[in-house]
């Protein structure tokens, strides 16, 4: 039973439907998408208690690393605590072998659907998955079943023909068929009939097409855009994927004859535009990952560029080179790779500053295809002569050859060359003939494994992962050279504290400066101008800048003597900093485009507002919610180039936001001017769009802050403290572990994983 009991005087009920699918473990600590999606169905449940809550399969892979670490436990874990009605599975969600598979059909809460699947072994817990379901809700009988779509191979291609995915489990490929005999069975049993399917909205359409007896398909598969279309009176539906959204639908039911329509169109709703969580749900996930993967979002690394293919594709090279088995200690001794380095998306690779495991994981996100074997971009190595690997290197041009020149090889001697598994399994496809045995490859590691691994090696050596160059934390003269301004002094309002190399002012439209005496300027308290105090309760000593227009009143203009840094520095720009600020916008300025920032005069314009959405940003790119009348403390880390799209990393509160890209090329807009960096102030002509603005707080550093150093500034406060301090390397992963839940079940992770000693599978 879903919901209360039949009302026997009602005539008419409706039941409402949540539906998911594709999640792919994307359940990581940021993004709480999983929560997100658990509070959009509590909600549901609360407006009307006949909701069912749906999912259409493929719960794992490519989402967290947490579910490497845990061998596919914490996907399963984290499935369990959305606690759906109906789960159907999905190609995916084969991807770790019979007993995962077993475990993952069985659910306290949940039916998992898997009409196409028939278990054969001999485990004794047996399969859980089931053909058909029957649900009492209300008044309405609804009937259910569940279909899954074929494997993929190392190639990342559909198997053709479709064939078993792993042992113990035999599928049935005839959906049509299967379909017919299932209405035939249960349908005088049912009012409605619903299929879950992992088919995809093509295959599910087609199906609709020639099977009679459907009301609805409940689908998934596709990774498309969100979509519905009636065939054949079925209604077929596709929802959104990586656990970005829900699909909403709401039936009516005549109870009389049991005919059905829609209340609404249905509706999909993009997650990341939702702020509500579920904290019952969000307390599982971070559970979860404390105990699989408390390092997923420890910096590990930082890197100093934004990196293109080839680079990343260089990155993995050299981290094939050191790369040493933490279990075994089994060292491969690579001498050479040919890679594919379109394997990985632009979308895929790191921003610069802060590494984190999950940053490697998703730069390959893993497919265990087929089932049960390594990643497609695992790395294999394989032993072939000099004169096969000069073979190898011109055989095929979409593989890119890093390692000595290839005059300098030897004929005679053998090489160890690095492949993708796809390669590996496959020499006659790759290079046209056999130059060694496919099954004498032997896996090195998953490609985020062997990225984590050099990552440490770089930092313990005070480098960036990406250059020679040491590590800003490393850097006594760089760490100290953050200069702030928290305005206790009214007779020198824009005293600087800590470095003095960097100066703020504001300037009048005359050119002299301005003081509190100023009509553009206002100091005191958070009291003693009648604006909320700061978010620790305390009075916080505060400037307030009237709307600054450069052409009309004045403007506020930060300038530094540091050195012109990155890209830029031919043009005496310092191309990589940070600026952090705490600022209330009061509330009459809110449906306003606030000026934040002109980095530059190369073309008089703002290049960040506050919208009149209070998302910060321009025009291709807002982030984040900026409340007026509330305090905020906003960074902005710079990594201006001109090449990237990557120009700056949005924080609020010590929180990261998003990573702002714009076009590639555009980087000079944002790079600064030592001498004319303008805050706060529109300096686009009659443009007129400043607002008042308070200010509790400013800082400036000539150089990016990675995440942990903004985080460690935290909330809006008194004062804005930054407390440099040297990197105490090696020590991170520790303190992640210690703080982590302890769980006697599974302390064999913490000494598997304790820097990064992940067990491999064959």
């Amino acid at each position: 039973m879903v919901g209360p009991e039949c009302d026997v005087l009602a005539t008419k009920q409706t039941i409402r439907i949540i539906h998911v699918a594709d999640l792919h473990g994307h359940f990581g600590f940021n993004e709480k998408y999983y929560s997100k999606i658990k509070a959009a169905h509590t909600q549901a449940l609360k407006e009307n208690p006949h909701t069912l809550f749906t999912n259409g399969g493929d719960d794992y892979e490519k989402g967290s690393v947490a579910e490497q670490l845990s061998f596919g436990d914490a996907t399963l874990e984290a499935t369990q605590a959305m606690a759906f009605d109906y789960r159907v599975i999905g190609n995916h969600d084969f991807a770790w072998g019979p007993e995962q598979l077993i475990k993952y059909s069985k659910d306290d809460i949940a039916t998992v659907l898997a009409s196409n699947t028939e278990y054969y072994g001999t485990d004794p817990s047996g399969f859980d998955g089931i053909d058909f379901a029957i649900a009492q809700v209300g008044c309405v009988k609804i009937g259910l079943f569940g279909m899954t779509s074929g494997p993929w191979n190392e190639l990342d291609q559909e198997i053709t023909p479709e064939t078993d995915f792993i042992p113990d489990f035999k599928m049935r490929w005839d959906w049509n068929d299967r379909a017919r005999q299932l209405i035939r069975d249960y349908a005088q049993d049912v009012d409605y009939m619903i299929m879950l399917s992992h088919l995809g909205f093509g295959t599910d359409k087609a199906l609709a097409t020639y099977v009679d007896g459907i009301d609805l398909i409940l689908g998934g598969h596709s990774h498309a855009t969100p979509d519905s279309e009636l065939i054949n009176n079925t209604t077929v539906v596709l929802p959104d994927f990586n656990a970005k959204g829900y699909t909403d639908i709401e039936i009516v039911f005549d109870l009389a004859d049991k005919s059905a329509s829609f209340a609404k169109p249905i509706k999909s709703t993009d997650i990341e535009t939702t702020s509500l969580t579920d904290e019952n749900t969000q307390a599982k996930i971070d559970t979860i990952l404390g105990r699989y993967a408390p390092d997923a979002h420890t910096e590990i690394a930082v890197s100093k560029n934004q990196l293109n293919r080839t680079q990343m594709r260089e990155l993995l090279y050299k981290g094939m080179l050191s790369y040493t088995n933490p279990e075994t200690q089994t060292h491969f001794a690579i001498d050479a790779s040919l890679l594919n380095e379109n394997e990985i998306e632009d979308s895929e690779i790191w921003a610069p500053g802060s590494l984190t495991q999950e940053h490697f994981h998703r730069s390959y996100p893993i497919e265990r295809q087929p089932s049960n074997t390594p990643g497609f971009t695992a790395l294999y190595k394989v032993e072939v002569s000099g004169a096969d690997l000069k073979l190898m290197a011109d055989a095929n041009e979409t593989l890119q050859y890093n390692g000595p020149l290839l005059d300098d090889l030897v004929n005679t001697a053998i090489y160890n060359v690095g492949l993708f598994k796809s390669a590996a399994w496959n020499p006659e496809y790759f290079f046209n003939a056999l130059y060694y045995d496919p099954s004498d490859a032997v896996l090195i590691a998953e490609a985020w494994q062997i990225y984590d691994a050099y990552a440490r090696t770089r930092t313990a050596s005070c480098l960036f992962i990406d250059s020679d160059d040491e590590l800003y934390s490393c850097n006594n003269d760089l760490i100290n050279a953050t200069t702030i301004w928290n305005f206790n002094d009214t007779d020198n309002i824009f005293l600087a504290e800590q470095s003095q190399l960097s100066s703020l002012k504001l300037q009048l439209k005359d050119e002299t400066d301005a003081t509190c005496e100023s009509s553009l300027l206002s100091c005191g308290t958070t009291e003693s101008l009648n604006i909320p105090q700061l978010p620790d309760g305390s009075v916080g000593n505060v400037i307030k800048l009237n709307a600054l227009v450069a052409d009309t009143n004045g403007e506020l203009r930060l300038q530094t003597q540091h050195d012109s840094n990155g890209d830029f520095s031919n043009q005496n720009l310092v191309s990589n900093y940070t600026l952090v600020f705490d600022a209330l916008w009061p509330d009459d300025s809110s449906n306003n485009f606030r000026a934040i920032l002109d980095a530059n005069s190369l073309n008089n314009k703002v290049e960040i507002y506050l919208n009149e959405d209070n998302q910060l940003g321009l025009y291709s790119q807002y982030a984040g919610i900026f409340e007026a009348n509330t305090w905020h403390r906003i960074a902005l880390v710079f990594y201006t180039s001109d090449t990237g799209d990557v120009v700056y990393k949005l924080y609020s509160n010590g929180q990261f936001i998003a990573t702002m890209r714009y076009s590639a090329g555009e980087g000079i807009k944002w790079a600064m001017d030592k001498q004319n960096m303008r805050l706060f102030t529109d300096t686009e002509y009659q443009k007129n769009e400043a607002q008042p603005v308070y200010i509790n707080a400013l800082l400036y550093a000539p150089r990016p802050f990675s995440d942990v150093e903004v985080a460690r500034m935290g909330d809006v406060s008194n004062q804005l403290e930054f407390i440099p301090t040297m990197r105490e390397l090696n020590q991170t992963v520790e303190r992640f572990y210690q703080n982590a839940p302890e769980d006697w079940a599974h302390k064999w992770i913490k000494q598997r994983a304790k820097f990064m000693k992940s067990k491999t599978i064959n």
